[in-house]
């Protein structure tokens, strides 16, 4: 599969991604009892590289959060 990019620069050789990826790593103690003992929560998105309207849900950029990069195809086969 071949993608093509809007590239940006003089001469124009850098191209200017479509999607970005964020992953959200989150950790707060399990309970008061075991504070040393750590709950972790994780989240993916992949967001287009555009105008989002301020109404658009979050929900709407969540991705299976193993690894986004399948998800937004980086080239690695």
């Amino acid at each position: 599969m071949q993608q093509t990019h809007e590239v940006i620069g003089s001469p124009p050789n850098v191209a200017v991604p479509t999607h970005f990826a964020k992953v959200v790593l989150t950790t707060k103690p399990s309970s008061p009892s075991t504070p040393n003992i750590s709950e972790v929560s994780t989240g993916a998105f992949v967001l287009p590289n555009a105008p989002i309207p301020d109404g658009a849900p979050l929900k709407s950029f969540v991705v299976p959060g193993e690894c986004p990069s399948p998800v937004v195809d980086l080239g690695r086969k």
